[in-house]
């Protein structure tokens, strides 16, 4: 049994000269390499019994020798893969499961309920090219690049990604690795191994996972514990929405990249006073810079929710065509001008994830400082209390008469309700109750920011239709004000 540790890495199809000619040699560490043809095929029953259960099976031909594979799932973060596998050497391309041993298997998964039963699902066949870097501290890790296809009967993608295994030593290297290969090569993070590539080809569908669910469940957790759960989640988010854009370019998927980009930045915010500064500070700064650069998504966000079939002012605008088309040019030209294809590829963002990876994976201990408590729910009770206080005091220091007056307000108001989204659910129910109107005046405000939003797209327009829209939506702005200012008076009776 073998324990696996790797980043996995999407390149373009030029990265094997990169890495000869530039990468390797400019390392100047020694290495071995070795380059060749590999075939693998997948097994699994019908009903993906193996899949069910979180592994995978494979025999891989190389040079006129077999060797079959089994996978079992321990652990993937935001592309770092940590797995357990078994080998064994086979005289041909045929799976022999008794050649595992025995704790590989479960009471409800067995070989006899898979022998019989197990049939080739897919294959894949790429050019191997593989180094083996000798790093400084007895670091080893295997640094390998694949180029070819997968198939099934009916369908076929490409294959063309690097994967950085560390053999021995400091997984830290490993991230300082990855960190120098990408002033040289440019990749994104991939967390879909080529078996999961291969299951969706099979099925013919784009199966993703779903997105993670964050509970932080239990109250006496560690906060540095369900720190690191949070950022998970985040980390997921941002990355299962990314792959979706790459893949379909929906705007929807760059709204929920942007907000899982947003909570994480505001977690770190969140939780950075809470232990040593120099744990935290470098991950902040990073997650901030590349926060600025999507600051654009809330403007496309409200145009998206305009022009929606599901949204509130769907049936109104529908009946004026040309105030349709005129949002949608102006959702078009928002696209063009920040080019999001080309960000989630800048060097600034791959580099931040990799951080954040490097942070969960390889800080063992986070120290607190200038906290009593050490459990998240008391810590959930405090921070509530003080985030409640501060809105409080943002909304009732004065009267708020305008739109933009509330609009000025809507930042810190995120900041809050961001607060209850990461900590809903250990901060008992009083916490919730407290922030339950405050949850239906962002409602209202985010509703105010996209009238105000269509406003400002129709304000230069001099067609009479458009002139129509635009007067209904001042209105609509004004009746939504004296709600919201309601909600506020209401909001003002409640005690902390």
């Amino acid at each position: 049994m073998d324990s696996e540790i790797e980043l996995k890495l999407l390149v373009d199809s030029d990265a094997d000269k990169l890495l000869e000619n530039r990468f390797v040699p400019e390392l100047d560490v020694r290495y071995q390499h070795k380059s060749d043809h590999l075939f693998n095929s997948y097994f699994d029953t019908q009903e993906q019994l193996l899949r069910q259960h979180g592994m995978g099976l494979r025999v891989r031909g190389r040079n006129g020798q077999y060797e079959q594979t089994i996978k079992t799932k321990n652990g993937s973060v935001g592309g770092l893969h940590q797995r357990l596998e078994y080998n064994a050497d086979i005289p041909k391309n045929q799976v022999d499961l008794s050649l595992f041993p025995e704790e590989v298997w479960r009471d409800d998964l067995s070989p006899d309920t898979l022998n019989g039963n197990l049939v080739e699902l897919f294959s894949t066949h790429f050019q191997r090219h593989e180094y083996l870097l000798h790093l400084s501290d007895k670091t080893d890790v295997e640094l390998v690049y694949d180029n070819g296809l997968i198939e099934t009967e009916k369908y076929q993608c490409d294959i063309s990604e690097i994967e950085l295994e560390l053999k021995s030593g400091s997984t830290r290297k490993l991230f300082e690795l990855a960190r120098s290969l990408r002033e040289v090569v440019p990749f994104r993070l991939g967390f879909k191994s080529k078996a999961q590539r291969g299951y969706e080809l099979f099925l013919g569908t784009q199966n993703h996972d779903s997105e993670a669910s964050l509970a932080l469940e239990n109250k006496n957790m560690a906060v540095a514990e369900a720190l690191k759960l949070i950022l998970s989640d985040c980390l997921h988010r941002m990355q299962f929405n990314e792959l979706n854009y790459t893949e379909n370019h929906r705007v929807k998927d760059l709204v929920q990249f942007s907000s899982a980009l947003a909570d994480l930045h505001r977690c770190l915010q969140l939780f950075s006073t809470c232990f040593e500064e120099n744990q935290m500070a470098g991950l902040l700064n990073k997650v901030m810079q590349v926060r600025e650069d999507w600051l654009w998504v809330e403007e496309a966000a409200a145009i998206k929710e305009l022009l929606s079939k599901k949204g509130l002012y769907r049936k109104k605008l529908a009946k004026h065509t040309k105030v349709v088309d005129l949002l949608r040019a102006k959702l078009d030209a928002i696209l063009v001008a920040n080019k999001p294809q080309d960000l989630l590829k800048h060097k600034s963002y791959v580099l931040m994830q990799l951080e954040l990876l490097e942070f969960l994976v390889c800080t063992e201990r986070l120290s607190l400082v200038d906290v009593e408590e050490d459990a998240i729910g008391k810590f959930a009770k405090r921070i509530y209390k003080k985030e409640l206080a501060s809105v409080q005091a943002l909304f009732f220091s004065e009267p708020i008469e305008s739109i933009d007056a509330f609009l000025k307000r809507k930042q810190k108001l995120l900041t809050c309700v961001q607060v209850h989204h990461f900590l809903d659910d250990v901060v008992g129910q009083k916490g919730r109750d407290n922030m339950e109107i405050w949850l239906d005046l962002w409602d209202g405000i985010e509703e105010l920011y996209i009238l105000w939003m269509l406003e400002q797209k129709l304000i230069d327009s001099d067609e009479e239709a458009v002139r129509e829209v635009l007067s209904w939506s001042v209105e609509k702005q004004r009746a939504l004000l004296k709600v919201i200012n309601l909600s506020v008076n209401s909001a003002n009776k409640m005690e902390v």
